[in-house]
C-alpha cells in the first residue's frame, strides 16, 4: 500500500517506468512456471486433458456461469488504475485499438495461466 501511494503521488511520469515492471515481471514467472511445469511427470496429460473437453458439459448453464465470473474476475483486476489514469490520456489516442489488444492480452493470459495450471495437476493425478 506504501508503494501503490508512492507511485501515485509521484505522478503520471513515474507510473508509466512502474508499469514497465509491475506488467512484465509477472509474465517472467508465468514463464518460469511454465517451463518447470512442463518438465513434470504427467503434466502433458493434465495439458491433454485440457485441450479436449466434453462437449457435452458445454450445454449446461453453470459451465457458462463459470466461465462469465472467471472472465469478469479477470477484467476487473487493476480497473480502479486505469479509470484513474484515463483522465491523462491523448485525445488522439486509439481506445478501440487499445480495448482490441487489451482483450487478446487478458485472453492469452488466462490461456498460458491454464496451462500452467493444468499441467500441474495433470502432474499431481499421476503422483497420487
Amino acid at each position: 500500500m506504501v508503494v501503490s501511494f508512492a507511485i501515485i503521488f509521484k505522478g503520471i511520469k513515474v507510473s508509466g517506468k512502474v508499469t514497465l515492471v509491475t506488467v512484465l515481471g509477472p509474465y517472467v514467472f508465468l514463464l518460469i512456471f511454465l517451463i518447470k511445469t512442463l518438465s513434470l511427470q504427467g503434466s502433458w496429460y493434465g495439458i491433454k486433458t485440457m485441450l479436449s473437453p466434453r462437449l457435452s458439459q458445454m450445454l449446461s448453464p453453470s459451465v457458462w456461469q463459470g466461465a462469465l465470473s472467471q472472465n469478469l474476475f479477470q477484467n476487473s483486476l487493476g480497473f480502479g488504475t486505469i479509470l484513474t489514469f484515463a483522465s491523462f490520456r491523448d485525445k488522439r489516442f486509439h481506445l478501440k485499438k487499445s480495448t482490441r489488444i487489451l482483450i487478446w492480452v487478458n485472453f492469452a493470459t488466462g490461456i498460458f495461466t491454464t496451462l500452467i495450471i493444468f499441467g500441474y495437476v495433470g502432474h499431481l493425478s499421476i503422483m497420487s
